[in-house]
């Protein structure tokens, strides 16, 4: 009987040791997505649709938009700037290789990129839409946020202790953090295929922050249902308490701005 129990079990080898998201070094064999000048390629594409390697199709172009275009960079002193292409790409690969093991979202990717590359009539909101079914809604795709919650439950490693009894909307707990830890991870999942879209079909810088804001908004639309947390308001109060702070310490600067009808308001909504 105990041999046939001991029959039952799989060997699973020695358990390895958790490794932050941070502190880890990927193989050559965990990269799913890599990084060039001004590209993210998406390597599993060609296997899953039965292509070449670096078929074009496996490529999002990030350069309409500089901020998710960025490099990493090394300064004179050793410091290291970690460019947006470089941190998406390593926060998803590690995402794959630790949680979203079956893949479901290199074959979401997938389907979005040859919908954006093959169909004339896959417009900007068939895409929002899209976006909001496989990655935002939690109802419509609950194992991907399963997912995502493990992920921010094992590599949020910090504490915070601020408090602000003048405004308690200042105040950012480990709760608050951590929803903001799960937008991010959304964020470095869409924010490619949003990108290369906007590329495709030439929009203009304005058209990019009015596509990348809605798609955004929904996002903190899902956070207040599903947490109860209006961050995007706590956001804002935080922005316009900052730049108000700012207008104090540097008033000669804040006067310059009038001929350009900018003021805190103002300024605050753009950053939000």
């Amino acid at each position: 009987m105990v041999e046939e129990l001991k029959n039952v079990f799989i060997d699973l080898g020695e358990a390895q040791p958790f490794v932050y998201v941070d502190d880890w070094v990927p193989q050559p064999e965990d990269f799913i997505f890599t990084t060039s000048k001004g590209l993210i390629e998406l390597n599993d594409i060609a296997r899953i649709y039965g292509l070449e390697d670096h078929h074009p199709i496996a490529f999002y172009s990030m350069a309409s938009k500089k901020c998710y275009n960025g490099a990493t960079v090394v300064k004179p002193n050793g410091d290291v700037s970690i460019g947006f292409r470089d941190h998406c790409i390593h926060y998803l690969n590690y995402f794959e290789k630790f949680y979203d093991t079956e893949h479901t979202v290199v074959n979401i990717l997938a389907q979005l990129k040859y919908l954006i590359e093959y169909h004339e009539g896959y417009n900007e909101d068939m895409l929002v839409a899209d976006i909001q079914r496989y990655f935002i809604s939690k109802d419509s795709n609950p194992v991907l946020h399963y997912d995502i919650h493990r992920f921010v439950r094992d590599n949020y490693n910090i504490h915070l202790t601020y408090k602000n009894k003048n405004n308690p909307c200042l105040e950012y707990r480990d709760y608050h953090a951590c929803i903001l830890f799960e937008i991010s991870i959304l964020q470095n999942m869409i924010i490619p295929t949003l990108i290369h879209f906007s590329y495709l079909h030439q929009y203009t810088n304005q058209d990019i922050q009015r596509l990348l804001l809605r798609v955004f908004d929904n996002i903190l639309f899902e956070v207040d249902n599903k947490y109860n947390v209006d961050m995007a308001s706590k956001l804002f109060e935080t922005i316009l308490t900052n730049v108000n702070k700012n207008k104090k310490g540097n008033p000669v600067l804040w006067d310059m701005q009038e001929i350009r009808a900018r003021n805190p308001i103002s300024h605050n909504s753009k950053l939000t």
